[in-house]
């Protein structure tokens, strides 16, 4: 039996069965047309429903919501549902492109996803976001909306809703709710506008994180409350379910702004990775941290977990965004006006990418894989802005680029004046490979491949990185764990002929061989690579779950297992590159005589170490010896001719005495004792204006006329480390008049420190007006005193021993 209800927004059919013995099916079946808007505003299907229990849980709830929908552009779509008491759930978030309606399309959390269906989406589907949100406890009883958002405006594809039916049973979706987490939090709130890939629109931005607590994104104060301009990040991750976002934060005013995020440096720009296809989600984390132990910059991250309106996205990456300042890309500014050597030479920043948007150029030279790839080598610029560069300095960069693909092209280029080397620092190539075969990543030498070219102050030369995008990496494309990426190549995007080239130079091969030994020994060593992976697992621990509920990134397989999978490929892998990479017998420059040592702070650390090394400190110059400023670790680097190195890492700690010390004042401050605080030192020199003597801890100065004094103390300790204090001393009790008392300051404000000379004490002070008005009287006892003047502001004058002084007070 159904009570039909009708009016002009809707036509309701109520079941009226036992509602926990059968479904309960609330309908809306009133059509219309769907509104297009500039601005992210639903249109609203209104469905009242009335008559089941006033609690839905995992006993009873919402089972499924099924419509029906005429739009010739479905891939324009996003689909929520909203509950009485304003829970969200984004049932279908822009799935498939020009495929037309959605016919009875079911939406419930059993079935396989709808983002992994095909057209025409006919039947079950699981919802894009947990459909149990709605079942939280909640009085189900009351007006549901489906929210028809076309996030495209004014594309002309205009569609029309049919009907639409939410389904209530014993067989509910699992409630799923987010309220905090282990993790940082991202929350973002849009404002009225879709987010999108063609156009930066504003959200709200929050964080919230408490290392060592539990973050509430719904009761917390935030850690940054602020505005952002967003939009989808990447080339085909745009069209995967699970978007990443390319973020710059903005001031109230609009104007971008550099602020630090989750304890990362201060800058606007940050990109959030959804690691949608990476069933560990660390891959690009454990890339990025492997780099930086290789010494190398690569973007610094952060794992969190993102909020957007209200909805909960699962488990993200916060990274930096690869851009030119202090603390990523340190390569030099590149002003505008730099049109001539040598301010045209750098800093610059382009990478190796096809996204079928505009490039600056394409290389001279037919890719590697030309038989399987439609595209030719395009180079973008990264750094300047490409939309403010001169057409000199691109016409520079391009000229630099193309000289030394020429000269890698030649039978010369292994010629020490015309060979590549002149044009190329030939280790940042190798490790880049190194790195991007050791993750088996086909995208990296066609696809997202980063280049930064120095000013000629530093060297001038290409360098190759930073790495970015290996989601895909590990066994992704190409499950086998032999072969060279750059050898075998990806079918699809085009690989620079560079990397064959540079393989068939002996010299290049040593020194690959050289460094991929020496990684294994220290970053790349299997312990640290272990460490670094149970180390981002641990940081994960549940949010990879909850993540797991969401986008099911597992693939049905555990966390552990996962990780596992990926640790047996690492293993596999690196075994192949040791057996590829050991043809010659390697011999590591000895670093055994740097120890952990002490020294006096400001000396420079001198090792003794054979000259036919280059030595790098971190942090530190590159040379043997170090000037060190502070207490601290420091780690030495040795590289021999091929390549091969070693790093030590000491502690040194600095020895400076303390040179601090007191001065006491005895009757005035003409004559004073200097008392140095650590009294067990070797040797005090006591300084009195650039002129001193060895003394012991303390000394004594009288003073004879009125001035500023500069004393310092010059001091050494056993080891012979010295430091010095220098304290300024000013002298103002010396009478140098005929009265026999002086006083200061004149003019005053209400006190006046009266000094005498001995001969006066026990004599009396008067102190009168202008008009000989009696305005103080006292007796001197001592030949320093403190005078308090509660007197008016005016001339004064003070009277001893038959001589008198004037005084204005103010």
């Amino acid at each position: 039996m159904c009570i039909i209800r009708r009016n002009l927004l809707f036509f309701l059919c109520i079941s009226l069965y036992d509602f926990q013995a059968s479904a309960q099916v609330f309908s809306q079946n009133n059509s219309f047309e769907l509104l297009e808007s500039d601005q992210h505003i639903a249109n609203m299907v209104p469905i009242i429903v009335s008559g089941i229990p006033n609690e839905i849980n995992g006993d009873f709830g919402i089972e499924k919501v099924c419509f029906s929908i005429i739009h010739p552009e479905i891939g324009d779509l996003t689909i929520k549902l909203i509950s009485p008491d304003g829970t969200k759930v984004t049932l279908i978030h822009q799935i498939g492109s020009t495929e037309d309606h959605f016919t009875t399309t079911c939406i419930d959390d059993t079935s396989p996803a709808i983002y992994n269906g095909t057209a025409p989406y006919s039947g079950s589907f699981r919802s894009t976001l947990p459909l149990g949100q709605v079942n939280n406890g909640q009085n189900p009883n009351g007006t549901w909306y489906l929210c028809i958002y076309d996030d495209v405006p004014n594309a002309g594809s205009q569609g029309t809703f049919q009907q639409a039916q939410i389904t209530f049973s014993a067989q509910p979706a699992m409630p799923f709710s987010y309220v905090s987490s282990e993790l940082p939090i991202i929350q973002l709130n849009t404002v009225n506008m879709a987010i999108n890939n063609y156009q930066k629109v504003v959200v709200d931005f929050k964080t919230y994180d408490h290392p060592g607590a539990q973050n509430h994104w719904k009761s917390d104060v935030p850690n940054f409350d602020g505005n952002a301009l967003i939009e989808w990040q990447g080339w085909s991750g745009v069209s995967l379910p699970k978007k990443s976002f390319d973020i710059d934060l903005i001031a109230e005013n609009g104007v971008r702004m550099d602020t630090t995020l989750l304890g990362l440096p201060a800058e606007n720009d940050w990109v959030l990775k959804s690691e949608y296809l990476d069933k560990t989600l660390i891959k690009n984390n454990l890339v990025f941290n492997l780099f930086q132990k290789m010494g190398r910059y690569a973007p610094r991250t952060r794992f969190c977990e993102l909020v957007l309106d209200d909805e909960y996205l699962g488990v993200y990456t916060l990274q930096e965004k690869i851009k030119r300042n202090k603390n990523r890309v340190e390569v030099d500014k590149l002003n505008q006006n730099e049109l001539s050597f040598p301010g045209i030479t750098g800093g610059y920043i382009y990478e190796i990418n096809n996204t079928g948007s505009a490039f600056d150029w394409t290389s001279n030279f037919p890719p590697m894989n030309d038989a399987t790839t439609d595209f030719n080598v395009e180079f973008r610029l990264v750094y300047p802005n490409r939309d403010m560069i001169p057409l000199e300095q691109i016409a520079y960069l391009k000229s630099y680029t193309d000289s030394f693909e020429l000269s890698l092209s030649g039978q010369n280029y292994q010629d020490s004046l015309l060979g590549y080397r002149n044009f190329v620092d030939v280790y940042s190539f190798i490790d880049f490979m190194l790195l991007s075969e050791f993750a088996g990543n086909f995208d990296t030498y066609g696809r997202s491949f980063y280049l930064t070219k120095e000013n000629s102050s530093d060297g001038g030369k290409l360098k190759a990185g930073p790495p970015w995008d290996f989601d895909q990496s590990f066994g992704y494309y190409i499950p086998s764990t032999s072969g060279w990426v750059w050898q075998i190549t990806n079918y699809y995007w085009p690989f620079p002929f560079w990397w064959s080239k540079f393989w068939s130079d002996e010299q290049y091969r040593k020194e690959a061989e050289c460094r991929w030994k020496s990684y294994r020994n220290d970053a790349l060593s299997d312990s640290s690579i272990l460490h670094t992976i149970d180390s981002l697992q641990q940081r994960l621990n549940v949010a990879y779950l909850r993540n797991d509920v969401v986008w099911e990134n597992s693939g049905g397989s555990s966390m552990n297992a996962n990780f596992d999978e990926l640790k047996n490929w690492i293993q596999q892998r690196t075994a192949w590159i040791d057996d590829s990479l050991d043809q010659q017998n390697v011999i590591f420059p000895n670093l055994s005589a740097v120890r952990d040592t002490t020294i006096c702070a400001g000396d420079t650390l001198r090792l003794i170490l054979p000259i036919e090394y280059h030595y790098d400190w971190d942090p530190g110059p590159t040379n043997p010896q170090i000037v060190v400023n502070e207490s601290g670790f420091y780690t030495l680097t040795a590289t021999e001719s091929t390549g091969c190195f070693t790093s030590k890492k000491i502690h040194v700690s600095l020895m400076e005495p303390d040179a601090s010390f007191s001065i006491i004042a005895f009757e005035g401050n003409h004559s004073i004792t200097c008392q140095a605080l650590d009294t067990n030192l070797v040797q005090y020199v006591w300084q009195l204006d650039g002129d001193g003597s060895i003394g012991t801890d303390f000394n004594e100065f009288n003073f004879v006329k009125n001035d500023m004094y500069l004393i310092s103390l010059v001091v050494e300790d056993a080891m012979g480390c010295t430091s010095s204090s220098t304290l300024e001393h000013l002298v103002n009790t010396i009478i140098e008049n005929d009265l026999g008392f002086n006083f200061f300051p004149n003019p005053s404000l209400n006190e006046i420190t009266f000094v005498v000379d001995n001969t006066l004490i026990g004599n009396v002070v008067k102190i009168m007006d202008e008009s000989g008005k009696l305005c103080f009287e006292g007796t001197i006892t001592q030949v320093v005193s403190k005078l308090n003047l509660p007197f008016q502001s005016g001339v004064y004058f003070i009277e001893m021993n038959g001589k008198t002084a004037k005084m204005i007070v103010v």
